[in-house]
């Protein structure tokens, strides 16, 4: 098979999977905190991307982190990730993999970014862990801002010190 086609295949599918799972650790961020805090988990679901407890005693402390914890997790999780990629293989699907796995670990800082300078203007999404975690915080936006600024601006420089990006576009320049 042609490597053109082999990835026009394989990245879409990677990134698929790669959003199942991340949907897994995001909502399992959750579930951990909530069981730290003594609640009964009364749902975990992957489709609709979300989790229910009862119960549970929750400082403010933990309940922002409970808000949290669904960003927090996957960017933990990913960190030895990125730190194991090596330069240099061959396969495509690795390299598939690791740039995915940069993509859904990343990405979500977006929301963190954005919902907080849109909070400056109207009040913060009520259903959004965003929103939540500014309004159970009580932080000021531009200190959320600032922080998802800080996280994203790390993880990125730890991407690109890696060579992942590097090697994804010449996989990419590769198929010209």
């Amino acid at each position: 098979m042609k490597p053109n086609i082999k990835f026009a295949i394989l990245f879409p599918g990677i990134l698929l999977a790669g959003a199942l799972l991340y949907i897994v650790v995001h909502e399992l961020g959750h579930t951990i905190i909530a069981i730290v805090c003594g609640a009964e988990i009364t749902e975990f679901s992957i489709l609709n991307a979300h989790m229910s407890y009862n119960g549970g005693i929750f400082s403010k402390a933990m309940y922002s982190l409970f808000h949290a914890a669904g960003m927090l997790l996957p960017i933990i999780l990913l960190v030895p990730v990125i730190i194991s990629y090596k330069q240099g293989k061959k396969s495509i699907f690795y390299h598939c993999c690791y740039m995915a796995a940069c993509l859904w670990g990343v990405s979500p800082l977006l929301a963190w970014l954005i919902v907080p300078v849109v909070s400056m203007v109207v009040s913060p999404p009520q259903g959004d862990d965003v929103g939540k975690f500014i309004m159970s915080s009580e932080w000021h936006p531009m200190l959320v801002f600032a922080g998802a600024l800080g996280i994203l601006t790390v993880m990125l420089a730890l991407v690109i010190k890696k060579g992942i990006i590097q090697e994804f576009i010449a996989i990419l320049k590769g198929f010209s």
